[in-house]
């Protein structure tokens, strides 16, 4: 009887403490995606105030730029143009200055973030170049940046380990 209860209760244990440790991996892995998005919710605060600063208006004629230019324009081409509200008289003005009129515009508000997004007349090619879409393009190498700094460790002897 002895020696059926012995592997029986080895058995029992193997499998508690897998689960425990599974459990645990688990866990840490839920803790560990907590502070990566906490860091990008303090990354997207920080882009939001980026929005008041002298540097964005830049930033917002080279999206506009960038955009426009990905759709291959030729000239006399017509363009429906998003941009934030509080962006849409500026960039109206400038339309003209970075194209030299040889293309023509209408400008919508969108509700995003910042930057624009760029659609032929057609409605049947779109260039998303808003602060939001960078961000998700990058999300995956800034999500294993983020993780990397985050949860490096340091040994005694000087060798760099991660959980």
């Amino acid at each position: 009887m002895k020696n059926r209860i012995e592997p029986e209760k080895l058995l029992m244990r193997r499998r508690i403490i897998g689960k425990a440790v599974m459990d645990g991996r688990r866990l840490l892995i839920l803790a560990k995606n907590d502070l990566i998005n906490e860091a990008f919710s303090r990354a997207i605060e920080k882009l939001e105030r980026f929005r008041e600063s002298e540097e964005y208006e830049k930033f917002l004629v080279k999206c506009f730029r960038e955009a426009v230019e990905a759709m291959n324009p030729s000239n006399g081409d017509e363009f429906i143009v998003y941009v934030n509200r509080r962006d849409l008289d500026l960039l109206e003005k400038k339309a003209g200055e970075i194209f030299k009129h040889s293309l023509r515009f209408k400008f919508r508000e969108g509700d995003f973030m910042g930057g624009v997004i760029v659609m032929d007349s057609s409605g049947k090619r779109i260039f998303y170049n808003t602060i939001e879409s960078r961000l998700e393009s990058l999300r995956p190498i800034l999500r294993e940046k983020v993780a990397s700094m985050l949860f490096k460790e340091v040994r005694m002897g000087g060798e760099d380990r991660r959980d």
